[in-house]
């Protein structure tokens, strides 16, 4: 091909591509479109595919000593996330900030396999409870409400409450002018009665 059937198949190259652009085809670049033309000119048609990259499957974009230490990190905690291993490296000083990108990082732990996180399996929860009624009364103390007392005078009550824990049946509950030891007693000994 002479230099002026190239310029003239440049122009039209020219022409369809921004005929393409603005009917909203996929814009290719004419850099791109000159590395095409440059690699069908050296090997033809073969120039045109995809080549496999010789180091795929290798960690590029990360140095070795620091994809060790990332996965080091995620086995210490498996809930680690890649952000928290990103900042611990940080500071650290394995890496320089911004030197690793999260998805990069996330990439390559993910095609390791660090990232499938082992599903915990739930404790089971069980209950404290005495096995027989009477054997344990849990109490509590709270405030109640003013009410007058003998004299009239309006003071602030406290209610006493017991529970059994076994039963869950309250034994006695009872409103008292003070917290004082008498006032539990007091509960105490009619929760006894009742029991």
């Amino acid at each position: 091909m002479s230099r002026e059937e190239a310029s003239e198949a440049w122009t039209e190259i020219r022409e369809m591509r921004a005929r393409n652009v603005s009917s909203g085809a996929p814009d290719v670049s004419m850099r791109t479109l000159r590395r095409w033309a440059a690699a069908y000119r050296d090997e033809g048609l073969e120039g045109l595919y995809r080549k496999e990259r010789s180091d795929t499957g290798s960690a590029r974009a990360l140095r070795s000593n620091v994809f060790q230490r990332a996965i080091e990190l995620k086995e210490e905690l498996p809930g680690r996330s890649v952000r928290q291993i990103i900042d611990i490296m940080t500071a650290e000083g394995t890496i320089e900030p911004g030197e690793v990108a999260r998805s990069t990082l996330g990439r390559h732990l993910k095609e390791a396999g660090m990232m499938d996180i082992p599903k915990r399996t739930p404790k089971g929860t069980s209950r404290f409870v005495k096995a027989r009624p009477n054997q344990l009364w849990q109490g509590d103390i709270k405030y109640g409400p003013y009410v007058p007392d003998a004299s009239g005078k309006p003071r602030r009550t406290y209610l006493f409450a017991f529970i059994d824990d076994c039963s869950r049946l309250i034994p006695h509950a009872e409103f008292y002018f003070d917290q004082k030891g008498h006032s539990l007693e007091s509960c105490v000994r009619q929760g006894r009665r009742s029991s």
